[in-house]
């Protein structure tokens, strides 16, 4: 490559993340807003909300990154075993809306045995115990992942739901940016219920249980979008109108640091290993 082919790739490359960067910017600055017209609680602290900002503008970089790498694997696996169940939707707007919502339905159905997987396995929450490490859940912390988790679930959602299904007309751009919305929406803290309609559409209330630090919302409300799959496998938490659950972890809360954010799994996996290997010498 030549040093103007290379100057390119990283114009290009910052472009990408300035994009990106930008739109989580918007969604945040949204999100604030809505915040400070009904928050739940008290005002919430600026420190940690800081951090996360700073610490997501670090994480996007490496996704944006890695990600162009990992798809090209991803794509090489799908061009010759993907797509096994054809889903085709008719042309027009109809057709899209359908195929961006039986998309969501099914990368929803992943998510939750993913993220259901998380919980259950010490070894993934070492990598997911970073989100739920916020204290006082807000519209920062839908981006406040490890950035070991986007990688993660490339792999283990949206690889296995293509290699199962392929779905003609569901619009990349739009499916990006309703599920990054609803990152965001389900995460605020704002006192904002769905009432009838909590069991059919996940939001900050019915989001907020599955934060909880109370022990009846343990291990409730793994869906993001749609909660029927709670319902369906057992796991859904209903929650009453004014239920408002402080959230944080209390078995062993952990304080908003960079070492813990960049290197905390590794840290959790090497302790783990060192415990196995002395329990077998002795």
């Amino acid at each position: 490559m030549t040093w103007a082919g290379f100057e390119a790739a990283i114009a290009h490359y910052f472009i990408d993340w300035m994009a990106v960067l930008r739109l989580v910017g918007m969604m945040s600055a949204i999100g604030f807003v809505l915040e400070q017209l009904k928050p739940v609680g008290r005002r919430l602290p600026v420190r940690p909300m800081l951090f996360n900002i700073v610490y997501v503008a670090f994480a996007l970089l490496v996704l944006v990154t890695l990600v162009p790498w990992l798809a090209g694997f991803s794509n090489a696996i799908l061009l010759r075993w993907g797509g096994w169940l054809h889903i085709s939707f008719p042309d027009g707007w109809l057709g899209s809306v359908l195929a961006v919502a039986v998309f969501l339905l099914i990368y929803d159905f992943f998510y939750y045995w993913w993220h259901r997987a998380q919980h259950a396995s010490p070894w993934l929450w070492a990598v997911h115990e970073l989100h739920h490490g916020e204290r006082h859940i807000n519209v920062t912390t839908s981006a406040r992942h490890h950035w070991l988790e986007e990688p993660m679930r490339l792999f283990v959602v949206l690889l296995p739901m293509s290699l199962l299904f392929r779905l003609d007309g569901p619009s990349v751009g739009l499916v990006f940016t309703v599920a990054m919305f609803w990152g965001y929406f389900i995460h605020l803290n704002l006192k904002l219920s769905l009432g009838l309609l909590t069991g059919a559409f996940g939001g900050p209330q019915y989001h907020r249980i599955h934060h909880s630090i109370e022990f009846q919302h343990h291990n409730r409300n793994f869906a993001a979008l749609f909660p029927i799959w709670d319902w369906v496998f057992g796991t859904q938490y209903l929650p009453t109108a004014e239920e408002w659950p402080d959230t944080g972890i209390t078995e062993r809360p952990q304080p908003n640091s960079w070492p813990h954010a960049l290197f905390g799994p590794f840290t959790a996996w090497a302790q783990a290993i060192r415990l196995r290997l002395t329990r077998r010498a002795v």
